[in-house]
């Protein structure tokens, strides 16, 4: 009798872990089990998950972004990388590359991280060293966010929309066009534990700048469309800061909703879990579809 297999990824926020198991069934997706949990030693508590998928702080992550048409048949995902490695001055070696290709378009993004910087801040963070390291996987958490939003969420009507996180202090931007993410952003600068409607209006200048940047940096693309939505996840957002987002940037702002249906077999989770419950989810979902293509064991 052949076992389903079960993919796990852990969301790690300070010294907590929210660790998500998920089950894929004939295409079927299931949670199997989810948890936020005090880490107090990590070492000794990824024992158990020595194959996990972890996600990374957005602000650890610089982006490029590779603007090219591919002939049928190249490996987009194999290009668009050694495109990046040959941009990169430095030993190409010393750094983590990811990429999000765009099926259905010209403009790809790239993830790069150098290796000492990532072991750097696991050492220093959570006291994890080189060796502890070897076994386990890296992704961007807000890639990981919205791919678990688009995986575990009701659908937002619009076929461009900006998703924002701020589950780490910071915000992070994705912009999501036909389902794919083809930009990222961070603002540089830190924010309050909890946001008050003065500080997201001291912020929102600034956000909107660099959005209107980006949207306009995807004309040459081909992306021309008005955002239609933005989805908002993460920190202590009262609906009063929600309110002043949409006024200013004159769009239609909600939180992603979760489909519990997914959760039939474990503890429905509350609208307060839902930024670190997702991004975890989008790290089992990602490890699931590297194991259909066969790319892990």
């Amino acid at each position: 009798m052949t076992t389903t297999p079960i993919f796990t990824g852990i969301d790690l926020q300070n010294n907590q872990a929210t660790i998500v198991k998920l089950r894929t069934d004939s295409g079927r997706s299931e949670v199997v089990t989810w948890e936020t949990v005090e880490v107090i030693n990590l070492t000794d508590y990824l024992i158990e998950y020595s194959n996990a998928h972890i996600a990374l702080p957005d602000r650890l992550i610089n982006i490029h972004t590779v603007n090219m048409t591919y002939p049928h048949g190249v490996d987009i995902t194999s290009a668009v990388a050694f495109e990046i490695r040959e941009s990169i001055l430095c030993d190409s070696d010393e750094y983590l590359i990811d990429v999000i290709s765009g099926k259905d378009h010209n403009h790809h993004v790239g993830l790069i991280i150098r290796r000492q910087q990532l072991e750097d801040f696991l050492l220093q963070e959570y006291d994890l060293s080189h060796k502890d390291i070897q076994q386990l996987r890296f992704s961007s958490r807000l890639v990981a966010q919205v791919r678990g939003w688009l995986d575990f969420c009701h659908s937002t009507n619009g076929e461009f929309v900006a998703y924002l996180d701020i589950s780490d202090r910071y915000i992070s931007v994705a912009l999501v066009y036909h389902c794919s993410i083809v930009d990222l952003f961070v603002l540089p600068f830190q924010l309050s534990k909890t946001i008050s409607t003065d500080e997201i209006s001291h912020i929102l200048p600034e956000l909107k700048t660099l959005l209107d940047f980006h949207l306009a940096s995807l004309f040459d693309s081909g992306i021309n469309l008005p955002l239609i939505s933005v989805v908002i996840s993460g920190g202590n957002l009262s609906d009063a800061v929600i309110a002043i987002i949409a006024e200013e940037l004159d769009i239609t702002v909600e939180r992603p909703k979760m489909n519990l249906g997914y959760f039939n077999q474990t503890e429905k989770p509350t609208q307060a879990h839902t930024s670190s419950i997702l991004s975890a989810l989008g790290l089992a979902s990602f490890s699931a579809c590297l194991s259909d293509s066969g790319n892990v064991s």
